[in-house]
């Protein structure tokens, strides 16, 4: 059985399932509530029940005051709902309602897709997970290593996991350690979120993504939170693989295909590799304005680095995309 809760003063709603807690069930809803750990050593998600029941409360270490109780203060990562409920509770919506954390993590898993790209999931400790917005980005800092600013390719429902997406480059200090050192159990410290390439909730407009190489990995981020949020307009994925071959996470955005009625995947691969990588933006912006003769009507993200930004930029508009529906993130 299942339980709506309704949030004050946001009126966000979500839905909870059977034996999840009311943090658990929102941030799989894509809602980003105040929290740090998951098992209430912490006390950062406490909240106010404004109405309704709650079953067993889950033993915890955070003390909270009986005069708090009184009043239907309860963590939210250890209450399960009874009936539905109004809770009082801040949503954070923009870049600045997220406190700048340091957490020290341990590399959990390394994939290798392709020669050229490492996929490195993080694990935090239960007692300091990392909060976020889909989209941003964390500084990572390795013992004798230069820090490395990457995206965050994960999904903010589960900030114990942190994915990262590194692509090969000899000149990249920290890149090489990944690719030549790096092992499981090895610590490493992450430092933000920082960014402003995130999702407008509020917007009702066609979603177009437009990820180059690793750039995929804040696209990532973003598109499973449209999957959270349950956003019925069209999400459209164009992946340009610069590597001469289907993008790495190839399979994984047909899975979403399939799993997603409003979804569609449109990769985009040079096989001669004749063309410049100009050009070959010019091809997929291209794409994009045939497949969007109402370009005009779509908010569009892109993640294409520093060096493509002004190339995309100047095809993208010439589109009639209007300048304050494209968003543009540079870092890759």
């Amino acid at each position: 059985m299942s339980f709506t809760v309704t949030l004050q003063p946001s009126g966000r709603r979500f839905l909870v399932e059977h034996g999840e807690t009311l943090l658990e069930a929102a941030l799989r809803s894509g809602i980003s509530l105040d929290y740090k750990c998951i098992n209430g050593t912490c006390g950062e998600c406490r909240a106010r029940i404004v109405s309704g029941e709650v079953g067993a409360i889950a033993q915890h270490d955070f003390v909270i005051r009986e005069v708090d109780k009184r009043q239907g203060v309860v963590l939210l990562c250890r209450t399960v709902p009874a009936t539905d409920l109004v809770v009082e509770a801040l949503v954070a919506r923009t870049p600045e309602d997220i406190p700048r954390q340091t957490v020290i993590t341990r590399v959990d898993r390394i994939d290798e897709p392709t020669p050229q790209v490492r996929i490195i999931q993080l694990r935090t400790p239960r007692s300091q997970t990392l909060r976020f917005l889909a989209g941003q980005t964390a500084s990572l800092e390795i013992d004798g290593v230069a820090s490395s600013t990457r995206a965050i390719a994960s999904c903010p429902c589960n900030g114990m996991f942190l994915q990262f997406h590194i692509r090969r480059n000899d000149d990249d200090p920290f890149a090489r350690h990944v690719f030549e050192a790096l092992r499981l159990r090895d610590c490493i410290t992450v430092a933000g979120p920082q960014g402003r390439f995130i999702l407008d909730e509020e917007s009702t407009r066609p979603l177009i993504f437009l990820a180059r190489g690793t750039g995929f990995a804040p696209i990532k981020s973003l598109i499973e939170q449209c999957f959270n949020l349950e956003l019925t307009q069209s999400v459209t994925l164009y992946w340009d693989s610069d590597f001469a071959r289907q993008p790495y996470l190839a399979n994984y955005c047909r899975s979403w295909e399939d799993a997603f009625d409003n979804f569609r995947y449109v990769p985009m691969v040079d096989e001669t590799r004749r063309r410049t990588p100009s050009e070959q933006l010019a091809q997929v912006a291209r794409c994009i304005c045939s497949d969007h003769p109402d370009l005009e009507r779509s908010d569009l993200y892109a993640s294409i680095g520093e060096s493509n930004f002004e190339t995309a930029q100047g095809l993208l508009l010439e589109g009639d995309l209007p300048a304050n529906r494209l968003f543009i993130d540079r870092s890759l």
